[in-house]
């Protein structure tokens, strides 16, 4: 005679009392509590990651606030503007850059297309090495220098973005121009809602996106050009004293930015030979 094991097993189950039913090493109000409580911690985690986004975007309001609030940058910002609307986009590149350069300098500014370089760390920290080039202008004789860039917004762009960093980049300008220190500040908050986002997106983070390298675009050494043969270099040890004056007038300490195999502070060295490459 062939017997049903399956429906024996479950007809035994059915008779049992609820004593009798075993939820191992832990009772069954242990079960219950932890149910509850584990909804508990999920929602203290959403709720601090709530916070952190508030943080992280009242700390981006805060700097590009400062930006905008400095009569200077506004400045720098609205004639890059013109001279893209009168260039056109049709231009692109160094030659786009280059024209600007040449319509801020037209009006006065001491306006320059910068070529910054690095080199992989040591450390692992910056895994990729890179160049960037941008405009800079240097106000009150080389005591406080302006980042430009007229698409600064494509700088941060990444795929399958969160409604959140959506946000995040939406509150950033197009075209912006701000001190080294706020672009420091900007660049921090950015990459670390970027983190947030793609992981959130199940996507690992590549090494061009990481805080280190989307830094050194802006803050690691550089060679300048003003015109077409003037050549200058910066990001180097020196004019200290003019660079710690400019911390004094903006009231804020200087951005620290780690380069190459040496990790140093980056400095405004601005030097009148031509030619000069990176040592």
């Amino acid at each position: 005679m062939m017997i049903n094991l399956a429906a024996a097993s479950v007809t035994a189950t059915a008779r049992r009392s609820p004593e009798q039913l075993s939820f191992g090493p832990y009772g069954l109000a242990d079960l219950v509590d932890s149910f509850y409580f584990g909804e508990e911690d999920e929602e203290e985690m959403e709720e601090e990651e709530e916070e952190d986004k508030d943080t992280d975007w009242s700390a981006l309001e805060a700097a590009l606030e400062e930006s905008e609030a400095d009569s200077v940058a506004c400045r720098i910002r609205a004639e890059a503007e013109r001279a893209v609307e009168a260039v056109g986009f049709e231009q692109r590149g160094d030659e786009l850059k280059m024209r600007v350069v040449g319509w801020l300098r037209d009006r006065g500014f001491d306006a320059g297309l910068c070529s910054s370089a690095w080199e992989r760390s040591t450390d692992g920290v910056v895994t990729v090495a890179g160049r960037h080039d941008f405009i800079d202008v240097i106000h009150l004789g080389g005591r406080r220098r302006y980042i430009l860039e007229i698409d600064f917004t494509s700088e941060f762009a990444i795929p399958r973005p969160t409604a959140a960093y959506a946000a995040f980049l939406r509150r950033i300008p197009s075209a912006f121009a701000g001190t080294e220190v706020t672009v420091g500040r900007v660049v921090g908050v950015m990459c670390e809602a970027m983190r947030e986002s793609m992981k959130s997106a199940g996507m690992p983070l590549p090494p061009w996106r990481r805080k280190e390298y989307v830094e050194a675009k802006w803050l690691s050494e550089y060679v300048r050009r003003r015109g077409d043969r003037e050549t200058e270099q910066g990001g180097g040890e020196g004019r200290k004293e003019e660079k710690k004056k400019a911390r004094m007038i903006e009231g804020c300490r200087e951005a620290e930015v780690r380069r190459g195999e040496g990790w140093r502070r980056c400095k405004l060295d601005v030097g009148q030979k031509e030619n000069m490459v990176f040592s």
